[in-house]
């Protein structure tokens, strides 16, 4: 058994991640000369974590690296190795490069049971570069025995060294070890390690059961120092092995000498913290806390009894709605009781699941990558490759033209241009300068313009699509800082389909917060390029894949907006690029697949895993399966987000879900971690998330009910947190007192094989109130409305049969491309 020192590591919550370079390079030296193999260094939530804003340390990941690899080489310990931990989406697979680099020994990857299937990627760039891989299974006592022994061997699989038992709320008991260690004895031969919180009191007596288990590491820290209540103790567990005779090659007493002189100074919060205790006996992970401090403080009500309550139900998260609930729950059982918080909450930060909408600074982030001569677009209209340089200094000008026109912070910058590297640039010269783009449709009319200056009051205008032709030659030179969370980014139009287009306007913090948090969850990450062929004026075009894919540090392949005929090319494009996602709407897909001839795709397809995403308007079953069998091996992600809301949830790429929490047909995915939804009253969608725009510009000001939620306007139901749309509460047609959802009647419909779209809308009847009409675009001109009829008879129940068929050759569309069921109607009503 070898013993892992963490001290630089966990041992950084305490202090709030405030470990010196000299203090790293004194304690690795040290411990490297007193037989410590293994010593963890660097930020306690891992590599990016400080790059990326989550609470950021007080040294850079590289020259923690670099205080490291010096310490063990002065310590003349030819055993020693130094590692670093990393959470897959926090961490990318350059920082690997960068660490291995500086010689780093090992690597351990933090990954949750559930979610094994992020670590692959990292086990296996880590092997390639001769490193020794852990996985660590962040809480794994929320998954049972047998869960946790087939992820360990899915790591093994993956080619890992060893896989972590974690006990990350300090929960478990000996017995609990003892049986996930033998579990996995009986399915696998990979070596398992523990790591151990001391909630209960029991983390030495656990981490030595794991001894006796046959572990082939346990971590220790000086003093336990560590996240909540600590870690085992490398002073108790070597004076336990010392009782039992065990043999190991540390110098305990000089261990003690350099913890007691150089650790215990730094612990100022001593005692037991009963906070911490009730963790333990929950089993609840105190990167929530969060949650628990704001209703036990809203409700006045026990913080320790809240936890434990909530984790009768689950201890996997902290889902925010059923917190609520547990908090008025126990509210109305103390009615008489005056809560007084004297517990420390607030010195919980820091997290192993860290919401990625909670980093810090994301603008300075997002402009800290521009820099280098890595390719970051190819853009496709003008045949040119630009360099992450290129980008910066192309902001740096633009920023230049604006201070020569005077704008300054909060001006509005209207903008009526095509895709374009410059419109591209203009959108992050508004970011970085804290100016609000204000971006228009470019077949906008004159009264069109003179509606949006109107209500917008921009103070430039730009049209002329060879701007970057005027621009300085000097870039500019300013300071800012990103601290007001309150500065706008965008003004967005809706499409106008029920009045005229409002003005949406969105702040800086909530589109960078909501990118960044759709990129955790779906996996992205700087292996990607994306093409870019979604109008770059709407709000897709702009967060889905302009903001996503920078913050990301992916690569972008810039083309003209989607038509007829890029769709001829579409695929070969994809293939000449080495394109890996990208996003399209249903129409898009239909389009694509109709005038894909030879399927010269699936060849690709084959080798690279392209991640398809979908979104702007519903995706039928039938498009789904007819795409999905034409290109096999490929998925499309449906996603469902609002103007006003963003981005609110997305099924996410095969590589990264498990057999546990795979996708589900019909689902528009997992909800965001931050964005919360209750269904209320005949299945209508509220939802609250820090995402939410700021206001209609000069329209009402009562967006948000009390609690925050804003309605949709869409029928649906959420279960075990996927979201699914059943349909439009303006398009449900009340026929004789029955509410109806066109929906499922054109789902039903799309599966008559006549029939290659359709589209099923209400109309007045005197009779009923409301009658159901069906607009049919045919496959064929033999189609008959007798047939349509007959399908019906067969497949639709007699109350949701539409009584009206009519054919089309296709559908009213606005300038996004979304269907105006209001035209049908009055087509109809014509």
């Amino acid at each position: 058994m070898k013993i892992l020192d963490t001290t630089l590591r966990d041992g950084s919550y305490v202090n709030n991640f405030s470990f010196t370079l000299d203090e790293t390079r004194f304690f690795t030296r040290e411990l490297s000369r007193l037989g410590l193999e293994l010593i963890e260094v660097g930020h306690g939530i891992g590599l990016g974590a400080t790059e990326k804003g989550i609470s950021p340390a007080v040294e850079t990941d590289q020259d923690y690296m670099k205080a490291a690899a010096l310490a063990v080489e002065e310590s003349g310990s030819q055993k020693a190795k130094w590692g670093m931990f990393c959470i897959p989406g926090i961490a990318e697979l350059n920082h690997i490069d960068l660490a291995h680099d500086h010689n780093m020994g090992f690597i351990r990857i933090g990954v949750t049971v559930e979610d094994i299937n992020l670590a692959r990627s990292f086990v296996e760039k880590s092997k390639k570069l001769g490193l020794y891989v852990c996985v660590n299974f962040m809480k794994s006592y929320t998954s049972s025995p047998q869960e946790f022994s087939a992820a360990v061997a899915q790591a093994a699989s993956f080619g890992a060294d060893i896989a972590y038992l974690v006990d990350s709320a300090g929960t478990m008991v000996p017995a609990d070890v003892e049986d996930y260690f033998r579990t996995v004895r009986r399915n696998s031969i990979l070596p398992l390690g523990f790591h151990g919180h001391n909630n209960l009191g029991l983390a030495n007596i656990n981490a030595y059961t794991a001894y006796n288990e046959g572990a082939g590491i346990v971590d220790v820290s000086m003093q336990g120092m560590g996240r909540c209540t600590g870690n085992t103790s490398t002073e108790h567990f070597l004076a336990l092995l010392g009782k039992q005779g065990i043999a190991h090659n540390l110098d305990p007493i000089g261990l003690m000498d350099l913890s007691e002189k150089y650790v215990r100074p730094k612990l100022t919060d001593i005692g037991i913290d009963s906070v911490d205790v009730a963790c333990g006996l929950a089993g609840f992970h105190s990167s929530y806390m969060s949650v628990i401090k704001k209703y036990s403080l809203e409700y006045d009500i026990d913080p320790r009894r809240l936890i434990i309550e909530l984790c009768k139900e689950t201890r996997d998260a902290a889902p925010e709605k059923l917190v609520k609930e547990k908090a008025e729950i126990i509210k109305k059982q103390d009615k008489a009781i005056a809560y007084q918080h004297a517990f420390p909450l607030d010195k919980y930060f820091g997290s192993e699941q860290m919401v990625l909408s909670e980093m810090k600074n994301l603008r300075g982030y997002l402009f800290k990558t521009l820099n280098g001569a890595s390719d970051c677009v190819t853009d496709l209209i003008s045949g040119e490759n630009r360099s992450r340089d290129d980008i910066s200094k192309t902001v740096n000008r633009i920023i230049a033209f604006f201070q020569e026109n005077g704008l300054v912070t909060g001006d509005k910058v209207m903008l009526k241009l095509p895709n374009s590297f410059g419109l591209f640039c203009i959108y992050l010269a508004c970011l970085k300068y804290r100016c609000v783009a204000v971006p228009v449709s470019p077949s906008s009319s004159d009264d069109d313009i003179a509606y949006f200056k109107s209500i917008t009051d921009p103070k430039i205008f730009i049209s002329d699509a060879d701007f970057l032709n005027t621009l300085p030659e000097e870039e500019a030179n300013f300071s800012t800082n990103y601290d007001n969370k309150e500065d706008l980014f965008l003004i967005s139009f809706t499409s106008g389909t029920t009045g005229k287009p409002k003005a949406i306007v969105h702040k800086a913090e909530a589109i960078l917060g909501n990118a960044a948090e759709f990129n955790a969850s779906t996996g992205s990450s700087p292996d990607d390029r994306l093409l870019h062929i979604l109008p770059m004026h709407y709000m897709a075009g702009i967060l889905n894949t302009i903001i996503c894919p920078m913050l990301a540090g992916a690569e972008i392949v810039m083309d003209n907006n989607f038509s007829a005929i890029t769709a001829l090319t579409f695929w070969k494009k994809v293939i000449e690029n080495q394109v890996t996602t990208f996003w399209l709407s249903p129409t898009m897909a239909s389009s694509i697949m109709q005038l894909d001839k030879n399927g010269e795709i699936n060849a690709y397809i084959q080798e690279n895993a392209l991640k398809i995403f979908v979104g702007t308007s519903p995706l039928s079953y039938k498009l789904k399966d007819k795409f999905e069998q034409k290109y096999p091996g490929v998925e499309l992600l449906e996603s469902y987000g609002l103007s006003e809301l963003l981005l609110v949830s997305s099924n996410i790429p095969t590589s990264i879900t498990t057999k546990k929490n795979p996708n589900i047909k019909g689902s528009v995915g997992r909800l965001l971690p931050s964005c919360n939804v209750e269904i209320r009253e005949d299945g209508k969608i509220h939802i609250k998330t820090p995402f939410a725009f700021k206001e209609y510009l000069g329209a009402q000001t009562d967006l948000f009910d009390e609690e925050g939620y804003f309605y949709t306007g869409d029928i649906g139901y959420v279960k075990e947190n996927r979201l699914y749309i059943t349909g439009r509460e303006k398009d449900l047609i009340i026929k004789g007192g029955i509410n109806i959802s066109p929906k499922s009647i054109e789902e039903t419909l799309l599966e008559c094989e006549q029939i290659e779209d359709v589209a099923v809308v209400g109309f007045t009847s005197e009779f009923y109130g409301e009658d159901i009409a069906a607009f049919v675009i045919a496959k064929n001109s033999a189609a008959t409305e007798d047939d349509i009829k007959h399908f019906c008879k067969s497949n639709i129940p007699k109350q949701l049969r539409p009584t009206v068929i009519k054919f089309v050759e296709d559908f009213p569309k606005n300038a996004n491309g979304k269907l105006q069921k209001s035209k049908l109607v009055e087509m109809l009503e014509d």
